[in-house]
């Protein structure tokens, strides 16, 4: 066919072909697909694609962030009771791969508690309730190293 094919993607018109059209076809397909896109108005082309917009994601990122310190903590915790058992039954020189996993949760949640308070439009009236499970459970787990002296 004479007419071109055009694929509406993302905020862009995108031409595509065969790969063996001419020079002189490429360039007056490429001028007929700059008229198009000169004569679009700005309503007609979109920006967000069909599917989750950037409201959605940020809610889902608003979610996982209040939610997995929590998890992450109540893990750690666990680690900590399980070492406890262990070393109590089976004494070691060498700190277990408790420690290690342990060490790795505490540190990675500060990032994601920050970010909790930094993404998302909520005031930090709205956010200070789950602020506050985080970090109590954040100390929960660091004073079961220390109750358990491990």
């Amino acid at each position: 066919t004479d007419k071109p094919a055009y694929h509406i993607g993302v905020g862009v018109r995108t031409l595509w072909g065969n790969g063996k059209q001419s020079a002189g076809k490429r360039g007056r397909l490429a001028r007929e697909w700059e008229r198009e896109t000169q004569s679009l108005s700005y309503r007609e082309i979109p920006v967000i694609p069909k599917g989750d917009s950037p409201m959605i994601w940020s809610s889902k990122l608003i979610r996982f962030c209040g939610i997995a310190p929590i998890v992450m903590s109540l893990i750690s915790l666990a680690l900590v009771i399980e070492g406890a058992i262990e070393f109590r039954l089976h004494p070691q020189a060498d700190e277990g791969w408790q420690a290690h996993i342990f060490q790795i949760l505490m540190v990675t949640q500060l990032p994601i508690i920050f970010a909790f308070l930094v993404v998302g439009s909520h005031s930090l009236k709205q956010k200070l309730p789950t602020l506050g499970v985080q970090i109590l459970l954040w100390a929960v787990a660091l004073g079961a190293v220390r109750f358990f002296a491990l």
